[in-house]
């Protein structure tokens, strides 16, 4: 049976979190961790353990579930958090993450959405296909009509880095939604994964946080891709008024 997440709304209808746990990539039970040296399904219990210890609002996956066997077993794992939300990567099916969703509204283009705080307007986007839709973009374009600080979710990082990753996988379109991000009046604030690596980039009024894979990582500086299992990580993302703050845990298996 498919789990219903449901958002906690409070008496002004405005959707209130505070503190945001942001983890992306696990691939579970895909080949590539175990090529790489990695135990991804191990890395999973070991951050859940960590974030146990936590007062947690809410959770944000950015995506790179693994493969569709094991999305009962992710999402069951995951079900103590009633705010829960998704951002489908590459190596996810939007209409296989919609099935874990079934009340929350989609297009069926794509699994994305936004939710209002009293500080804050929250975007979810869906780049599963390698791209952001034209539906989507329409749809993004008309949502950054707003006067609040934006903090945007997807997959694919928008601005670059220096990772060989940038240079073989990024997102198709990025430029067109960079200079959609870039005409918002206020701070948008990027959170991604898909690059396997810990990176902060700036460009006017866009801050870009790359997160860590669960699974493992992939050198920056490089020539080609270098992986490294030796530790892996997440996101803390603090809410404060329209001012957004991060720290990213850091986990490494061989202490456990």
């Amino acid at each position: 049976m498919a789990i219903v997440w449901k958002f906690a709304v409070l008496p002004d209808k405005t959707y209130y979190m505070k503190t945001i746990a942001y983890l992306t990539d696990t691939h579970l039970d895909e080949p590539a961790p175990a090529k790489h040296g990695a135990d991804e399904r191990r890395n999973w219990q070991l951050a859940l353990a960590d974030l146990s210890t936590r007062k947690i609002d809410a959770i944000v996956f950015g995506g790179d579930i693994g493969l569709f066997a094991s999305y009962p077993d992710f999402f069951e794992s995951l079900s103590e958090y009633p705010n829960l939300f998704v951002t489908p990567g590459n190596h996810d099916t939007s209409a296989h993450v919609r099935q874990f969703f079934p009340s929350v509204p989609h297009s069926e283009s794509g699994f994305y959405q936004s939710h209002p705080d009293d500080d804050l307007k929250w975007i979810f986007l869906d780049s599963s296909t390698g791209k952001i839709s034209p539906e989507q973009m329409d749809w993004l374009q008309a949502e950054l009509q707003t006067d609040k600080p934006v903090l945007l979710f997807v997959h694919h990082p928008i601005l670059p880095v220096d990772t060989y990753v940038d240079q073989k996988y990024p997102l198709e379109n990025r430029n067109d939604v960079c200079d959609l991000l870039l005409r918002h009046p206020h701070k948008v604030t990027v959170c991604c994964g898909h690059y396997h690596v810990e990176d902060t980039a700036m460009l006017g009024n866009i801050t870009q946080w790359v997160t860590p894979a669960i699974s493992y990582q992939i050198q920056k500086h490089t020539s080609e891709i270098t992986t490294d299992a030796t530790y892996f990580g997440y996101r803390i993302i603090e809410t404060k008024g329209g001012n957004v703050e991060t720290e990213v845990i850091t986990l490494y298996p061989d202490e456990f």
